[in-house]
Order: C-alpha cells, then sequence, then structure tokens
C-alpha cells in the first residue's frame, strides 16, 4: 500500500481558505453586532457559531472549487480528443 503525500503547499494553500473562511466568518458576526448594536461580548459568545459558520463557508468554497476543476478537466479531455 502506498503512501499518500500531501505538498506543504497544499497544507498551507488549504490551511489559509480555512483560516479566511473563519475571518469572513468573524468579520460576519462583527457586521451583525453593529447592525442589530448589541453587546459586542457577543463577539466571543457565539463564537461555536461562527466556527459552525466557517465551516459552511469552506465547504462552500471547497464545492465551487471541485465543480471548476471537473468543467476544466472534462474541457481539456474534449479538447484533446478532436
Amino acid at each position: 500500500m502506498e503512501a499518500i503525500i500531501i505538498s506543504p503547499q497544499k497544507v498551507k494553500k488549504e490551511l489559509l481558505l480555512a483560516l479566511l473562511s473563519f475571518i469572513l466568518g468573524n468579520l460576519l458576526n462583527v457586521y451583525a453586532i453593529a447592525h442589530y448594536k448589541t453587546s459586542w461580548s457577543e463577539l466571543y459568545q457565539y463564537l461555536p457559531l461562527v466556527l459552525l459558520l466557517s465551516g459552511i463557508i469552506y465547504l462552500i468554497i471547497l464545492l465551487v472549487r471541485a465543480i471548476i476543476w471537473k468543467i476544466t478537466r472534462t474541457y481539456l479531455k474534449i479538447r484533446g480528443a478532436q
């Protein structure tokens, strides 16, 4: 059985996307707190929901990347067959 090796560049890329998803989730939380004029303590009280939202954002990004990859691969395969 062969080992699967993930390059450090791919690991860094995925960690960066996860971090950006977390930052976006926090920015959305800050916007909601400012918009509805609630207590700023909600910034850390709702951290579990922000983490869940970050995971959802990351999955959406992953889905879009997979769709783009599949379309590109199919296009190149069709173009190569001609």
